[in-house]
């Protein structure tokens, strides 16, 4: 049971990957599990999808960590890149004109995954923990905000009203003295 997850109730799957492409040697993100929580009538339930798959497909403790998690044959191949890449392409093709999803691949699901925690007011640098960016730069760039969501922002900005004793507002400051001497100082000059 993980202390920090039990307000939650209800199971999850404890997932510990392996290290990756931004984190050769896992020192940024090992420390970082996956939870997959088990969420019953949800029409996404990724714990209830992987119990699901370790019904199939049992493995026995001895060999789990050599064996991959999602595989591609009997054989317990890894799936690679090109393999996710294709079974994505083949969903979004499922939904969407053959010319609008050649433009998605698995990269474009962590996008979506940064931007829609980014307009549901996550801050950045748990997006970053996430999606297990190790720069904040990769976050700064693919976390965006969405058309929707910066319309929002801009009306709420435009119709927020300050008290002029709130902090921050700039006071009021009559320089019309100021002005004019600049003035007659600029119009002196250029006789």
């Amino acid at each position: 049971s993980c202390p920090r997850c039990s307000s939650t109730g209800g199971d999850y799957a404890i997932l510990s990957p392996p290290v990756a492409k931004n984190d050769p040697f896992g020192d940024v993100f090992g420390s970082d599990p996956l939870y997959l929580f088990v969420l019953p009538g949800e029409e996404l339930d990724p714990g209830g999808a992987l119990e699901r798959l370790e019904i199939a497909f049992p493995t026995p403790a001895e060999r789990r960590t050599r064996t991959p998690l999602f595989c591609t044959s009997h054989r317990l191949e890894p799936f690679d890149h090109a393999t996710v890449d294709a079974l994505i392409a083949g969903l979004v093709r499922s939904f969407m004109p053959e010319h609008e999803a050649t433009r998605y691949s698995a990269h474009s699901m962590r996008i979506g995954a940064a931007c829609t925690l980014l307009c549901a007011g996550v801050s950045t640098a748990m997006i970053q923990r996430l999606c297990r960016w190790r720069s904040e730069e990769a976050q700064r760039i693919y976390a965006r905000i969405e058309p929707a969501a910066y319309l929002t922002r801009i009306t709420e900005l435009a119709h927020t009203r300050l008290r002029p004793d709130s902090p921050g507002v700039i006071p009021a400051i009559d320089n019309d003295d100021v002005a004019a001497g600049l003035h007659t100082y600029l119009l002196h000059d250029a006789e």
